[in-house]
């Protein structure tokens, strides 16, 4: 009883006296692509982020991952202010967490003193597969493919939350799975571009 008590005062400790707050900047798009596509309509399969999350829309989870697909898009994708060529539809089938606890063990055997010095006490972990499809104005399919991202943050006294540092963990993994897919967009841009032109 007295450990499951300690635990509960620790789990307490953690959430409410993080001090530090997450950054906006982390749902920014790294703009690098001078070439893009003409305006490509974005089609975000929500219900592919429900399943994968086990949760509902209004996860911030699925929210953050709504952000930076539509912001990765127009910054490296494809140009909004052009006419529309096409859609490119965005899928997340598999998204999986894990949580280390460990730490948060040894703390309690340690009577806190981990806490307090801001030693790390949960690992969380984020692996999600992401798929593009892109498609023509006629609605035919002329691209299709896959990355995956995997993202890791912690949780501490002086550092993020547990709430945090499961979103951040979710955002690295979005954010390097977003970057898988574009590196791919472009080894096969001529050809995709030829197609969206219908040549």
């Amino acid at each position: 009883m007295c450990i499951y008590i300690k635990y509960l005062v620790f789990i307490g400790l953690l959430s409410l006296s993080s001090c530090k707050s997450m950054k906006i900047t982390e749902l920014e798009a790294f703009q690098s692509n001078e070439e893009k596509f003409d305006h490509l309509s974005l089609v975000l399969d929500e219900n592919s982020l429900m399943r994968a999350y086990s949760t509902t829309i209004r996860d911030q989870r699925i929210q953050d991952s709504k952000v930076l697909i539509e912001r990765e898009l127009y910054a490296n994708i494809s140009n909004e202010k052009k006419d529309v060529v096409g859609h490119i539809k965005y899928e997340i089938p598999i998204a999986t967490k894990k949580i280390n606890s460990l730490p948060l063990i040894g703390s309690i055997i340690l009577d806190g003193v981990p806490i307090v010095i801001g030693v790390p006490l949960v690992y969380y972990r984020t692996d999600v597969e992401m798929q593009v499809s892109i498609y023509d104005i006629n609605s035919n399919l002329i691209w299709k493919n896959t990355a995956v991202g995997t993202g890791i943050e912690k949780a501490q006294l002086y550092k993020y939350n547990r709430y945090d540092a499961r979103r951040l963990a979710n955002i690295y993994a979005v954010k390097e799975a977003l970057l898988g897919l574009r590196q791919k967009i472009l080894v096969d841009f001529n050809e995709i571009e030829s197609k969206l032109k219908g040549l």
